[in-house]
């Protein structure tokens, strides 16, 4: 019996701290073969979907990486391109979809087979979490991973995202890789690219039809960076006739990745109206409605009462990495076993990166509960640097 073979036994049947942390360590001399075992290992230990649908069933994951709304806006493209879409999600740090989501009271993240059956049945999107349910052995060994800072192994990482595509039987997936130097998935546009025709060739090997997309994650995607603050960004992007030119690029990318992961020729954005429709519907069957998104997204530009301002001129260029500590750190402090989500903070750029700007200028805005704010300040006013120089990176490529 190989090595792999052995701790793969084990984790089976004693899924305990010691071992995970054996198959960590063997992680890296890992095959896609062996790649492929384990996410079919981690799919087989909750349940899985075995749904019949005339429809291409298709997700777009993605690797991490703040300030991107993808998990969000890509299932709605992908319906309205005629998919399914059944998206086992994680939680994001600092706001994944399936976070963001579960900020609307009565959002039901944790549906049972026959109820997730009936929603698919009813508006082929449902957006639910991988708990005790579905692939309950990949959130343990993720747990222990987040613990020991073992997030940023590919072959980790490729098999956790591609279980969750075995759970619900999906025949397309899509890979939204953020490249950024503290992404899980390479830390340039080299080292993703190849992890991305990993990812490929590992999907391909259990016949899912995949296509990987690098984005340049160590700048903003757009301004809204907070679980409430990107429920903002969508109710802005749904019901304001122009939007934030970043957002509105983002949503470009997002349509781009949704047509090639379908091969669609259909080159021209869907309608927002439709994009909102099936945002509701995706809401209402899954427990919360429009009128508390609504609610809640005011409430959250309300509650943006601070701002802080550039100490000089210059071009600006962002620092997500601080960003997302400072925002996860607020998180983390408020979070509790009947509060796992919380939504204590957020920001709102008022500046895209390389901008210039003048010294006194506004270059965000934040919200933070009272007991945090010093704390919080003080990390975001870490958060970006004003340089003499301008300097862009690479935004978007398609891996072929």
């Amino acid at each position: 019996m190989s090595s792999f073979h052995s701790i793969i036994d084990k984790i089976t049947s004693d899924p305990s701290e010691k071992n995970i942390l054996e198959l960590i360590d063997h992680s890296n001399s890992m095959s896609d073969e062996e790649i492929v075992e384990l996410a079919n290992i981690y799919a087989e230990s909750g349940i899985t979907i075995q749904r019949n649908s005339s429809k291409t069933k298709v997700d777009i994951a993605s690797t991490g990486g703040p300030s991107s709304l993808s998990t969000i806006l890509t299932p709605l493209i992908l319906k309205s391109l005629g998919a399914e879409i059944p998206k086992l999600g994680v939680p994001g740090r600092p706001a994944g979809g399936i976070d963001i989501l579960y900020q609307l009271q009565g959002y039901n993240i944790n549906p049972n087979p026959i109820e997730l059956e009936k929603w698919l049945d009813h508006s082929k999107y449902v957006h639910f979490i991988g708990n005790d349910l579905y692939t309950p052995l990949d959130r343990k060994v993720f747990e222990i991973r987040k613990k020991h800072n073992y997030l940023n192994i590919p072959q980790l990482v490729i098999a956790s995202i591609l279980s969750k595509k075995i759970a619900i039987n999906l025949t397309h997936a899509g890979l939204d890789i953020r490249v950024s130097p503290f992404g899980n998935f390479g830390s340039n546009w080299n080292n993703a690219k190849a992890n991305g025709r990993r990812f490929i060739k590992a999907s391909g090997l259990i016949g899912i039809n995949t296509k990987c997309f690098l984005t340049n994650g160590s700048v903003p995607y757009q301004p809204y960076i907070g679980r409430g603050e990107a429920l903002l960004g969508i109710y802005n992007l749904f019901e304001l006739p122009e939007i934030n030119n970043s957002l509105h690029k983002h949503l470009e990318e997002c349509y781009a990745m949704a047509m090639s992961v379908l091969k669609s020729q259909e080159f021209c954005l869907p309608d927002k109206k439709l994009l909102k429709q099936f945002f509701k519907e995706n809401i209402t069957i899954q427990g919360s409605n429009y009128k508390i998104f609504t609610d809640k997204a005011k409430q959250v530009e309300v509650d943006h009462r601070y701002i802080i301002t550039s100490n000089s001129s210059g071009y600006i260029k962002f620092d997500l990495n601080q960003i997302r500590q400072a925002i996860v750190h607020i998180q983390k402090k408020e979070a509790t076993n009947f509060n796992l989500f919380p939504d204590p903070c957020g920001i709102i750029l008022k500046k895209s990166n390389s901008d210039i700007v003048v010294k006194g200028e506004i270059i965000l805005s934040f919200r933070c509960i009272k007991r945090h704010l010093n704390e919080f300040r003080k990390m975001l006013s870490a958060g970006f640097i004003i340089s003499p120089q301008r300097y862009i990176q690479n935004n978007y490529e398609e891996i072929i």
